[in-house]
């Protein structure tokens, strides 16, 4: 019989080859691990046996062959049945430990190609694919959602229950029906929840698990609103131009003269002047329509406006009309005086009759109270009458000289009054000889955020985008994807506080379409990124890789990379990295290697920023990387080094968990206070318990389990 118990090890080792080395679904991996873990207690009872029966025949008598072998048989029997009743707890073993690391429900969503340019009234097809793995005697209840987050509406809804492994497959016809040129952002978003219906069924957590992929049309104007854009940037232009040749006119008008009268005129301006600020709003609030790409509305109101502004460009432009003839006017009446003036002292240098010598004299006598009337400040008729008299005069007088008989003139008889001087100057006319060069700015792009819409932001020091940087994974074979689930509840907390939840970020996105394309909306974006993700590019493609065996200086590299492919997918100068666990000394370790110029803040949850020892260093490496446990060692070289650097000058706020001890220290389950504590940070103390595995440290980021936690997080996010 001693064949059967080596025949069953012989099985063992090899299920335990193929466990490994095969991938499996996972109802077999489950069987497989039952019956060697069955085979193993057979094996352990038959040792134990054998040991007691060396014990036991130290002291008794050696006993009968037959004897022995009735012994031997019900040994074998006791062993298999431990066997058979250990092997549906090895089973429920099996499933209870992958629902405990996280591993009982499983899900990815891809979308190929997420940034797309149309016409409006084009189409675009948008492919997803997407995969759920659960617990094999557990099922799920997924929901796949496609959002339009310009409109805030649902454009597709999908409700299913799912099995062990169902891979699937859908595909959306996008058609940005718009009237402008701008940039919308569609949101896709798959969500399982565990349906506990089964005997088997193990399950850690109640929270939701999701996928999310954000998507973006930058879409253009088709053929006819091209053409309907350029007719009103024509009409509006005309328009402008109206108004700021009005504008114009009435600023340049002078009606300041020491000798003219114009208050008619200046009271005329002011009247036309009241209605000003309604014709610059208006001619803004057209400018805003053209700028806000509303074409159909533009239209219309031009057409609505046009009338009144004709009617004031009219008005404007016959007050100036006026205003230079009246000054031209005024100048010829300066121009007159002067003549008279002129032929006055010509006059006097000739022999005058005795009769005509009179009339000369008492011609200068009114010319003389014309100058002196005429310098008055008075209105222009006035003025005008003045000299019409004083012309009319000249001419009697001229007419009078050229009819004088040489033959009446008697020895000097010349004029002995004198023309007063003319001290009266011409006006400088300014004809408001208005050129324009006046250009309508290219309306900017329109991006439209729950119902609320306006010019697509290009700000790059404005709503910094948040990186959230998960821990130590708790198991090395299990997915990069798994890792950054741990900050899913704390994104859409952030989500719902008015954050953008973009989802998982997996690098290495740097085609020209999608620059800039998740900072153009006026609000701030989240993103879930990993450091255990590495890039292999080639000419053709680029490949993702799951990498978890490299040292925390690797992980700070990759980190750098997604902080530049951040800003280069936000168009931000900098980012806000949140960091949980050994992703507070990734985060410190890429501040000591790359600066710190990239970053507005970090803030630090639950980091062993002093390292690890005791219990919680040797159970590290039993399931993750025995490189990160090295590193994360107290005593290690890179703790060292990483506290003897400069620290950062930017804002550094490190939570810090108490609550839970560690071998009589105050800790959060994993990490001690101690060993947290900065002494040039802001360090924040926040209290919380441990319940045998449900360690403080793992609840501290999830808003689900400590609101007050994450309420401390937003407020640093947002000083």
């Amino acid at each position: 019989m001693r064949w059967i118990g080596r025949v069953l090890l012989i099985i063992a080792i090899g299920l335990a080859i193929v466990f490994f080395k095969i991938e499996l679904p996972e109802t077999t991996k489950a069987i497989l691990i039952s019956i060697i873990g069955g085979i193993l207690i057979f094996n352990l009872v038959i040792l134990f046996s054998k040991v007691t029966s060396l014990d036991v025949n130290k002291k008794k008598k050696a006993r009968t062959k037959e004897e022995k072998e009735k012994k031997k048989r019900k040994v074998y029997r006791i062993a298999f049945i431990f066997m058979i009743i250990s092997m549906p707890l090895f089973f429920n073993f099996y499933l209870y430990f992958k629902a405990l690391v996280g591993n009982d429900l499983l899900i990815s969503l891809d979308v190929p190609n997420q940034n797309f340019i149309l016409k409006n009234g084009g189409e675009q097809e948008l492919d997803v694919r997407a995969k759920v793995l659960i617990n094999p005697f557990c099922s799920a209840n997924c929901s796949i959602v496609l959002e339009d987050l310009a409109k805030n509406e649902i454009i597709d809804y999908e409700n299913m229950n799912v099995g062990v492994s169902t891979p699937f497959s859908k595909e959306y016809l996008l058609r940005p029906n718009e009237e402008k040129a701008g940039e919308k952002l569609y949101k896709l978003t798959l969500e399982c929840n565990t349906i506990k219906d089964k005997k088997f069924c193990y399950v850690t957590s109640d929270l939701p698990k999701s996928r999310t992929k954000i998507i973006s049309i930058k879409y253009e104007l088709n053929d006819i609103q091209q053409i309907r854009k350029e007719k009103a940037n024509v009409q509006l232009k005309e328009v402008n131009e109206k108004i700021y040749k009005s504008e114009y006119i009435l600023n340049n008008l002078n009606f300041n003269y020491s000798l003219l009268d114009l208050s008619n005129f200046e009271n005329e301006s002011i009247s036309i002047k009241e209605n000003t600020l309604y014709f610059l709003t208006r001619i803004q609030e057209l400018n805003n329509l053209y700028s806000n790409q509303e074409y159909s509305e533009l239209e219309k109101e031009i057409l609505n406006t046009n009338e009144e502004i004709n009617r004031r460009s009219e008005l404007v432009d016959a007050l100036n009309s006026s205003l230079i003839n009246s000054l031209t006017e005024y100048n010829l009446i300066v121009e007159g005086i002067n003549s008279i003036y002129e032929e006055i002292i010509l006059l006097k240098e000739y022999n005058f009759t005795l009769s005509s010598i009179t009339t000369f004299e008492q011609f200068i006598e009114e010319f003389n109270l014309a100058v002196i009337e005429i310098e008055k400040k008075d209105n222009l008729e006035n003025k005008i009458i003045l000299f019409n008299q004083l012309k009319e005069n000249e001419e009697k007088i001229l007419f009078a000289f050229q009819n004088e008989s040489p033959e009446e003139i008697f020895g000097d008889q010349k004029i002995k009054n004198n023309p007063l001087t003319i001290n009266i100057e011409k006006i400088q006319i300014n004809y408001g000889n208005y050129s324009s060069d006046f250009n309508l700015p290219e309306p900017p792009p329109i991006c439209c955020f729950r119902e609320e819409c306006y010019p697509c932001i290009e700000n790059s020091s404005y709503n910094y985008p948040v990186i959230l940087v998960h821990g130590h994974s708790f198991n090395e074979k299990l997915s990069a994807e798994l890792s950054m689930e741990a900050f899913s509840d704390m994104a859409q907390a952030l989500e719902k506080d008015g954050y953008l939840d973009a989802g998982y970020f997996y690098g290495n996105q740097y085609e020209e379409i999608s620059k800039g394309y998740l900072g153009k909306i006026n609000k701030p974006i989240v993103v879930k990124a990993t450091y255990y993700i590495d890039t292999l590019t080639t000419e053709e493609n680029s490949f993702i890789l799951d990498s978890k065996w490299e040292n925390i200086d690797t992980y700070a590299t990759r980190l750098n990379e997604v902080v530049s492919n951040i800003k280069y997918l936000t168009g931000k100068d900098k980012v806000i990295i949140v960091a949980h666990s050994m992703g507070c000394l990734v985060t410190r370790k890429y501040i000591q290697m790359y600066g710190e110029e990239n970053l507005d803040k970090i803030i630090l949850i639950g980091g062993p920023n002093h390292g690890i020892d005791g219990f919680i260093l040797k159970s590290c490496p039993i399931f993750g990387a025995d490189i990160e446990c090295n590193e994360m060692n107290k005593d290690s070289l890179f703790i060292s080094e990483l506290n003897n650097a400069t620290p950062p000058s930017i804002p550094v706020y490190n939570l810090i968990g108490t609550g839970c001890s560690i071998e009589e220290y105050e800790a959060d389950g994993i990490v001690k206070s101690e060993s947290s504590y900065l002494d040039w940070a802001d360090n924040i103390y926040v209290q919380g318990n441990c319940n045998g595995v449900d360690f403080f440290h793992v609840r501290m980021i999830k808003p689900t389990y400590h609101p007050e936690i994450y309420k401390i997080v937003k407020e640093k996010i947002e000083s």
